[in-house]
């Protein structure tokens, strides 16, 4: 069996702002003045501001992650640090394996005299050189410089996927589409890169998930006695160069709408793809909660993108958002799938609303925990 695409549209997806917007400019204002009480010079910034604005409203109230009425100053201050550390840790690494890719599929021989072909013709292609610091400080305390072992990509993997998808990209149809992660294969292609995402992974996790999906990415991709956690083709979907180029630029994300069984050991996974709203500005910009350049005015602006049903940027893929396709794989590698796929939905939502995207390098990075 083979994955797909399907004829028909469903709507776009909404954010539940329309609803829920007053009472999370409120949340904001409570996390703000119990931040403030132990750090007087603390101010809400676009990527905390994204993160309140985009969290499952679960992580809020009853108790959750950014539950002002339960969370003292300081874990409600962790909890916001470490998840716009792990959206940095997404969208660096993400920058890396592309790079990489780029680098293993050009030919050898005489330079491209026209390279931008290979590219959407427009500027938003253009990979920034604020996109270009790989999050590998490989240097150990006392100042030597290590080079820690790394695992190669794997080719069965690649086949896997490329089979599953029918060797081609699932989203426009056209043969011979590259194979892209979706978390990104360096989250854990070396012992050194694995520590590096444990830490963030783990202490964020709980600002989008339950304590189940917390634990399957922990194994997935935070084992260090398994370095290939996201080197399998449950990790893998195969796109055309342009959508490779344009998806660790948080232009769009992948939304999974669920897993559907087709017999006692397949499943079928829906994923919806979806254009983004991109902040330009800088994700430490400092924001008010309401009035010019504030929570306000940054949610707004993407209840009215959203009401314009998700448009697509200034580019000639002909991609609608709520274009739907699906994977097919056994049932445990689809519930693996779908937690894969609902953390990149969580974090490059953030990435484009924060402007986290257009800048990665002012983002937190990851610390080593041995």
């Amino acid at each position: 069996m083979q994955s797909g695409t399907t004829a028909a549209l469903e709507s776009p997806h909404k954010t539940d702002l329309r609803d829920t917007k007053d009472f999370r400019y409120e949340c904001a204002a409570k996390i703000y003045e119990k931040i403030l009480y132990i750090d007087g010079t603390y101010r809400l910034t676009a990527i905390h501001v994204s993160i309140i604005l985009l969290a499952p409203l679960s992580s809020l109230t009853d108790g959750g992650s950014l539950d002002h009425t339960t969370r003292g100053a300081l874990r409600l201050l962790l909890a916001l640090e470490n998840a716009a550390t792990l959206v940095g840790h997404f969208l660096r690494s993400s920058n890396e394996d592309r790079r990489q890719s780029v680098c293993q599929t050009q030919p050898k021989g005489p330079v491209d005299a026209h390279p931008s072909e290979r590219y959407p013709k427009t500027s938003i292609t253009s990979m920034a050189s604020s996109h270009e610091t790989p999050d590998n400080d490989d240097t150990e305390p006392g100042g030597s410089s290590t080079e820690p072992e790394e695992i190669q990509r794997s080719t069965a993997a690649k086949n896997d996927c490329l089979e599953r998808d029918n060797f081609k990209c699932l989203f426009t149809c056209a043969p011979a589409g590259e194979v892209a992660y979706i978390l990104p294969f360096s989250w854990n292609k070396s012992e050194h890169y694995c520590l590096q995402t444990r830490y963030p992974l783990i202490r964020s996790m709980q600002v989008f998930f339950n304590d189940e999906s917390t634990s399957v990415l922990a194994i997935t991709l935070c084992n260090p006695a398994r370095l290939d956690g996201s080197d399998q083709y449950r990790n893998m979907i195969t796109m055309n160069d342009d959508l490779c180029s344009l998806w660790p630029q948080a232009f769009f994300g992948l939304k999974c709408l669920g897993i559907r069984p087709l017999d006692t050991q397949n499943a079928k996974v829906e994923i919806q793809f979806n254009w983004l709203k991109r902040r330009i500005g800088k994700p430490t910009d400092k924001i008010a909660i309401i009035g010019s350049n504030s929570m306000q005015e940054m949610a707004e602006e993407q209840i009215r993108y959203e009401d314009n049903n998700n448009p697509a940027p200034e580019t000639h893929i002909l991609i609608n958002s709520g274009h739907i396709i699906t994977l097919i794989m056994p049932i445990d590698d689809a519930k693996i799938c779908k937690v894969i796929i609902d953390l990149q939905w969580h974090l490059i939502q953030i990435a484009a609303m924060s402007g986290g995207a257009e800048h990665p390098e002012l983002l937190p990075k990851s610390e080593i925990r041995y």
